[in-house]
């Protein structure tokens, strides 16, 4: 004899069928491996293989600046004058005892931003930046010595001939320029091809302590 189903028996049967469908879909699709997602190479900054973090960079106020702590002593390299120098301009840039004449064509190429940096104003002993500059056409430095020990007025006075030095940082020694000494202003002045650190004594210097 043949089954009589209700309306109601057969929509609850489809529904049931459907459900048990979808459930077997579902099943098949999650035994199949899931593709794998990478970055592209160009996510990735130049030079890395891997997402490790690169080392920190030196911090601007830390201890290679001009400006920072000397060695041992303690001293501060001091800024006493900055100012932009172009290739075709007369200039003249001062700071504490110190005096720049820059002229048409010492500066090469684009302008530079001259410093002067001096560890002690009661000593000759500075940096002139940007270090290892180049110059066309020579850079005069004049130098006022009065009240300092080189001064023969100075109590701490030892007589001597005025000696200017340059620090060659590769073998790290001193070594002379030449330079014209007035007693009487108590100016020394002297031309430069180049930037560096400078000192002036009446003995030849020692150590190279504090560069």
């Amino acid at each position: 004899m043949r089954e009589t189903r209700s309306p109601a028996a057969m929509s609850v049967h489809r529904r049931y069928s459907v459900g048990l469908t979808l459930l077997a879909a579902l099943i098949m699709a999650g035994c199949g491996e899931m593709p794998r997602v990478t970055a592209p190479a160009s996510a990735l900054p130049a030079g890395r293989a891997d997402d490790t973090a690169n080392p920190p960079l030196e911090p601007a106020n830390s201890k290679s600046t001009e400006d920072a702590a000397g060695g041992a002593g303690g001293d501060i390299w001091k800024l006493v004058a900055m100012s932009t120098v172009g290739p075709l301009q007369l200039k003249t840039v001062t700071g504490s005892r110190y005096s720049l004449l820059f002229l048409p064509g010492s500066v090469l190429g684009q302008p530079i931003t001259v410093t002067i940096h001096e560890r002690n104003p009661d000593i000759i002993d500075i940096k002139l930046g940007p270090h290892g500059t180049q110059f066309g056409v020579p850079v005069t430095l004049t130098i006022y010595y009065g009240g300092t020990t080189l001064d023969p007025a100075h109590p701490k006075f030892k007589p001597g001939p005025l000696q200017f030095y340059w620090l060659d940082p590769l073998p790290l020694v001193w070594l002379p320029i030449p330079g014209v000494d007035n007693p009487e202003t108590k100016t020394y002045t002297v031309t430069l091809t180049h930037f560096s650190r400078y000192t002036m004594s009446r003995s030849e210097p020692s150590g190279t302590a504090d560069w």
